[in-house]
């Protein structure tokens, strides 16, 4: 009997651990050797292709004119708009003597901006066609459930319509990371009673932009020009991510420590997407316009591979227990998530004693109720049971403490997502749910660290694509240097941005270390016009 035998017979033993699926399932992970489990699938040396031969890789899977090629950012990462009285993140920086993004260190301003931050990455960055921004929970309704500021709602409107004009694609998130301080004071997602109230805005603003749209006859052109490749709306930027940075790592708010809320925060968050996926559907019917616009509705999905450490004897003794007890994180952050739009349940259980949990959830709407799921990656890390071991190779090093440059880890992703999620979910429901990589990104100051980067991540992209697997695009982290969220202790500023942003906020420069994505940008312009 191997030692994880043994102890999957002590907990059944116990009668914590009686259900047979999740036993199974348990044995399986800590034994599986899958190619998404290899910590180094692909090789990866110093003769990689050209980026062109890279980018030519990813058009023979996916035409170049419904390729999505651009950059990402948020609201309260990008802007200056969110205050304590109003954001939860902004009250929590504030309470923990932390970096806000009104601090003078951060010059972007993308809520006044943004139009003229549009023209200067279409003049310096070919091929350059989608942008993925979020709107802000907090803004729109900053007085509680009640409130609703037009204004705000209005300005939303615009920068949609504006990047429609612009012949850039608008994908639209709905959360990213943050909430109204009266939401997180109800309880925010920790209770499945509020999830209406962001349900609710969603569908709300969804119909405002909607109606904008559909009254400016230049709006609904370039709408329909952008058919190959229309607007995504996305509901959440990595539901796992929200629920275990703010529930469980104490890294945002409200900086609390408990699995088992931090289960049930992302089974609500999970439940709120499929209310606004059906909400937007029915929304789109009321407003009476052509099939050929109708919304495709998605959420995306953060994987970050927890695998065990195996530098010192003991650890390489115990990596199969490791691995073992490792597999509970993946049970809840992966394996109850994929379930959830597969089969209608979400499933996350641990059957330590002291640290248990038990959250089931049944909702059969949930099955296949996504149009897409946005891949963000950015590295691995590795473990020994509950302590994270820190990597010795300096060269690997980036200005974010949790990432660090691991491009086979983009391969190993891309290739969990489609064997794990979306085979098996277009097999249980008949549809083509696609995927792309939506957030992954560096934070340094080192232009050869950058455009290594770019290389080598997305090299392991077009292995992946070589390899059968689709990707719709390459959307990185982030479109300029902005306000990265803060750890205790830490005040590293990290710049991801592809661009710089000048001292007075008003204009971007590409950097050079963002020039292997000029180069697969102009491939892809050359390929479109073919």
């Amino acid at each position: 009997m191997t030692m994880i035998e043994a102890v999957l017979l002590f907990l059944t033993s116990l009668g914590v651990y009686q259900e047979r699926d999740f036993l199974r399932s348990s044995f399986d992970r800590a034994t599986d050797s899958s190619i998404y489990r290899q910590e180094f699938p692909i090789e990866i040396g110093t003769d990689l292709p050209s980026m062109q031969q890279i980018a030519d890789t990813l058009f023979s899977s996916v035409s170049p004119d419904r390729f999505m090629f651009g950059a990402s950012t948020s609201e309260h990462q990008g802007s200056k708009e969110c205050t304590p009285e109003l954001c939860n993140w902004s009250a929590y920086a504030q309470e923990n003597n932390l970096a806000q993004p009104t601090d003078d260190r951060y010059t972007m301003d993308w809520y006044n901006n943004a139009p003229a931050y549009l023209s200067d990455a279409k003049a310096q960055l070919p091929g350059f066609n989608t942008v993925r921004f979020s709107t802000e929970f907090a803004l729109l309704q900053p007085d509680g459930p009640d409130s609703w500021d037009q204004d705000v709602a209005d300005h939303y409107a615009d920068l949609f319509i504006t990047m429609l004009k612009k012949g850039i694609t608008p994908l639209l998130c709905f959360h990213h990371y943050t909430d109204p301080l009266w939401f997180q004071e109800m309880g925010g997602f920790e209770k499945e009673e509020n999830v209406h109230y962001f349900s609710d805005t969603c569908i709300k603003l969804y119909s405002h932009i909607m109606k904008a749209v559909k009254a400016d006859k230049a709006a609904i052109a370039a709408l329909r020009a952008l058919k190959k490749r229309p607007p995504l709306w996305i509901t959440f930027n990595a539901p796992d991510g929200y629920a275990f940075r703010g529930y469980y790592a104490k890294g945002g708010p409200p900086g609390v420590k408990d699995i088992s809320l931090t289960a049930h925060v992302l089974k609500n968050s999970l439940e709120g997407h499929v209310r606004v996926y059906y909400g937007i559907k029915r929304a789109f019917k009321r407003l009476k316009m052509s099939k050929e616009f109708t919304p495709q509705v998605g959420f995306l999905k953060n994987i970050h591979q927890v695998d065990p450490a195996r530098e010192t004897t003991t650890q390489r003794r115990l990596s199969a227990l490791n691995n073992f007890v490792l597999g509970f994180a993946d049970q809840i952050q992966n394996r109850a998530v994929y379930n959830f739009f597969i089969k209608g349940e979400f499933w996350a259980q641990i059957p330590i004693p002291g640290f248990s949990v038990d959250v089931r959830y049944k909702n059969p709407r949930a099955v296949g109720a996504t149009d897409f799921v946005g891949l963000n990656y950015y590295s691995n890390r590795h473990q020994f049971f509950t302590t994270t071991i820190p990597i010795t190779d300096e060269t690997l090093r980036t200005s974010g403490a949790t990432y660090y440059h691991y491009p086979y880890g983009m391969y190993r992703a891309i290739i969990e997502l489609h064997e794990r999620f979306l085979h098996p979910m277009n097999a249980a429901t008949g549809k083509d749910i696609y995927t792309f990589c939506a957030e992954n990104g560096i934070a340094t100051d080192d232009d050869a660290k950058r455009a290594r980067f770019y290389h080598e991540y997305l090299y392991a992209i077009s292995r992946a694509v070589k390899d059968g697997y689709k990707v719709y695009g390459y959307i990185p982290w982030t479109f300029f240097d902005n306000y990265e969220w803060p750890a205790m202790g830490d005040a590293t500023i990290r710049n991801y941005g592809v661009f710089a942003v000048s001292d007075d906020g008003k204009k971007l420069t590409l950097k050079n270390g963002s020039r292997p994505l000029k180069i697969f940008g102009q491939a892809l312009e050359d390929a479109s016009e073919k």
